[in-house]
């Protein structure tokens, strides 16, 4: 591990009034890891690198900021893997190390298994190739939840007498950023992301096109400041 990211985990380490038993059992693991990371003896692998970043409450970029260039940063896996290549045949388990660099851009070059690659990690610890995946889910499913809306305000417009699909069911329409938030905050276990305002315009819109009632719900949308204090003190204890 660079030296440099090394005494950083020190600092942190020490700033979080932490030692290094305490640290490893947060961890998982032994004192003698943690110790090897700061004398840059070894790296954490990914999942500690993510670990560390929320214990000490910062991103992997400031975690793992460094002047060293990719170059250096290449050529320092390169190395480990030449030592642990020769090793391989005295000691098995040296081969199931696993070396981390960060670099710019949301970048960290990880060696795991005697195999070096590079994975893409966001400022907030998580997975880039798993939010892609999400990412094309979310994009299937928006895309279903349009189209079934709108073959729904077709079928009501069409078969409901008097004109009363044409003319109040375009409300629906409204329901497709409502049914996407809650996608997104069942994803992300955050409630906030929910468009509850957005739920309550549609419940006023419809109440009042198809039934004239305009009062008293209006005070629907008194609602909307209480469900986010709610959300609010929720996550405050969840994080506590």
């Amino acid at each position: 591990m660079n030296i440099e990211i090394a005494n950083r985990l020190v600092e942190l380490r020490k700033k979080n009034n932490l030692s290094q038993e305490e640290l490893a059992a947060k961890l998982g693991l032994s004192r003698q890891a943690v110790s090897k990371w700061e004398r840059a003896e070894a790296s954490p692998d990914t999942d500690n690198l993510i670990c560390l970043a929320k214990i000490y409450g910062v991103s992997l970029d400031e975690l793992l900021k460094t002047d060293v260039s990719e170059e250096e940063i290449a050529q320092d896996v390169r190395n480990h893997q030449a030592e642990e290549d020769g090793d391989e045949d005295d000691n098995d388990d040296d081969s199931s190390d696993a070396y981390a660099y960060a670099s710019a851009g949301g970048k960290a070059y990880a060696r795991a298994g005697g195999k070096s690659k590079m994975v893409h990690v966001d400022t907030s610890g998580k997975s880039l190739k798993r939010r892609l995946r999400f990412g094309k889910t979310f994009a299937i499913i928006s895309s279903i939840n349009v189209f079934v809306i709108t073959i729904a305000y077709i079928v009501l417009g069409f078969f409901l007498p008097h004109g009363e699909g044409w003319r109040v069911y375009w409300t629906l329409f409204i329901l497709i950023p409502v049914i996407e938030s809650l996608l997104s905050a069942i994803k992300m276990k955050n409630a906030s992301h929910f468009a509850y305002p957005v739920l309550m315009a549609f419940i006023y819109l419809f109440i009042g096109v198809k039934w004239d009632i305009w009062h008293p719900t209006w005070a629907l949308f008194i609602t909307i400041p209480i469900y986010y204090s709610v959300v609010g003190i929720a996550r405050t204890y969840s994080v506590d």
